[in-house]
């Protein structure tokens, strides 16, 4: 079966990107082709893909799925940009994969084709009426969503940067990375001579990660390795100097048991960052998220929980004099009444020492990180 041309068009897109992504220098292939600029901006981005999936829902009435309330998922690449779709869009799903199938052999329109996909709105639809229903409009959601990409990047850096105050002995160390999500904190670990062994349960992230692997760009390939596991279910085997878990524990729904499993895995030290509760709360995620809870429920603990479970389980528990540069990060303890907060916890086999005063109390009063 020949691939229409909207498909053709994808295809012959992403091979070209990936010619681009592999080439020396890959601003030449761009020149040579003497695109005109937004084409030359296209395939510019196609270098920097990464791989997505997604849900659209439909509103009843919409000229795609009729009058159920209905969702649509789709998967492909996206970029800064662009996305690249590997759906087959069918007629009485979005819009359509020829001409043929959207309007029939007499379409009321010559612009039916938008250099994209052929569409139901262009095509059939002459007054446009129904235009808001479009996929691209539809999908924009997902380019808005990456604003949150850019509060996470903000946040990493702060995290890092406080860690890095710590002058905790990092280097050299085997790391095991929990819920380490598309591994945006791997590479500090990585850059200090570190081995890491990530485990990560969604396959979209793995799917990120392993991409990210193979470029060879973030990390060495050959000082990563992956295991994918759902960790409230399973524990992977072995023993690791560090076991690093940043912003995975209120994402579960048993964190303590979590604790009490993941903790034996720990020869040397546990660090841990996350969100604490003035009071213990069961809150619902949504389960497809990539950095959300796997069974779409997670508890969020309270600062004194996490403390006391880690003194059961660990010889030396301290909490930092000081906080991240960050606003999501309390200071005044004595004033969180209500709401959630981000903390973070070290727990030992051996007393640690630091530039930083390490409290062996919970700290009602910290100070942010220089």
């Amino acid at each position: 079966m020949a691939l229409d041309k909207a498909r053709c068009t994808y295809f012959a897109s992403l091979f070209l990107g990936l010619r681009l992504a592999m080439a020396e220098a890959p601003e030449d292939i761009v020149t040579s082709l003497e695109l005109p600029p937004h084409q030359s901006a296209v395939l510019q981005s196609l270098r920097y893909f990464d791989y997505f999936q997604g849900t659209i829902r439909f509103p009843r009435g919409s000229v795609y799925m009729g009058n159920a309330n209905r969702s649509l998922h789709i998967r492909g690449w996206l970029g800064a940009t662009h996305g690249i779709f590997l759906n087959c869009w069918n007629c009485d799903a979005s819009s359509c994969t020829s001409e043929r199938a959207c309007c029939g052999r007499k379409p009321t329109q010559t612009d039916c084709f938008d250099g994209v996909h052929f569409t139901k709105n262009q095509c059939c639809d002459k007054f446009l009426r129904e235009y808001d229903n479009h996929p691209e409009l539809l999908t924009a959601s997902l380019y808005t969503s990456l604003g949150i990409e850019q509060i996470y990047q903000r946040l990493t850096a702060r995290r890092l940067e406080h860690l890095t105050s710590l002058a905790l002995p990092l280097w050299n160390r085997k790391v095991l990375e929990v819920g380490a999500r598309q591994g945006d904190l791997t590479h500090y670990f990585t850059d200090r001579g570190c081995t890491v062994t990530i485990v990560e349960p969604r396959m979209t992230n793995v799917l990120n990660l392993r991409k990210k692997i193979a470029l060879g760009k973030l990390f060495p390939p050959d000082a990563v390795s992956i295991f994918s596991m759902d960790l409230e279910k399973r524990i992977p085997i072995g023993r690791w100097d560090i076991v690093f878990c940043f912003g995975l524990l209120y994402h579960l729904e048993r964190p303590l048991r979590f604790l009490k499993n993941v903790a034996p895995l720990a020869e040397d030290i546990l660090l841990l960052e996350t969100v604490v509760s003035a009071e213990v709360q069961v809150v619902q995620e949504s389960s497809v998220a990539d950095s959300m809870a796997l069974s779409g429920r997670a508890t969020q603990l309270r600062r004194q929980d996490i403390f006391e479970a880690l003194k059961g389980l660990f010889p030396y528990v301290y909490v930092p004099s000081t906080q991240p540069n960050h606003d999501q990060f309390e200071t005044d303890w004595a004033s969180f009444q209500s709401g959630a907060r981000r903390a973070i916890f070290i727990a030992a086999r051996r007393p640690l020492s630091s530039p930083v005063a390490l409290l062996q109390e919970l700290p009602m009063m910290q100070t942010r990180s220089s």
